[in-house]
């Protein structure tokens, strides 16, 4: 099994230690390495699968977003379908940051059933 990133998070310092402890404890058990150059720890910030992460937050990364927020939606900017469902297949990884998204994306989905 390959497993590439791993990201635990806590409320205090001291449980973070504890519960660090406890999963290197579990990958030894199980054989499994964990490569310390690739680690951060304790961190109060951290970049993780598309967003940004601290203490009792999360919101999308705009290094990853920016590619959304520039897409061009115009009919005659669009190259075809395949383009369309990509952008609402990343937008949709975003959903929860987006009020009323599905609203919001119901004309662009149902060009898609088209």
């Amino acid at each position: 099994v390959h497993i590439d990133d791993v990201m635990l998070g806590t409320n205090t310092e001291s449980d973070h230690k504890i519960l660090l402890e406890e999963f290197l404890h579990v990958c030894a058990q199980h054989h499994m390495r964990v490569r310390l150059e690739k680690c951060e720890l304790l961190k109060e910030q951290i970049d993780f699968l598309g967003f940004s992460m601290g203490w009792g937050w999360w919101r999308p990364n705009p290094s990853k977003t920016h590619p959304l927020t520039s897409f061009n939606v115009r009919p005659d900017a669009v190259r075809g379908l395949k383009d369309l469902r990509h952008f609402l297949g990343a937008a949709n990884f975003y959903r929860r940051h987006v009020p009323n998204f599905t609203y919001s994306s119901a004309i662009l989905t149902d060009l898609t059933k088209k």
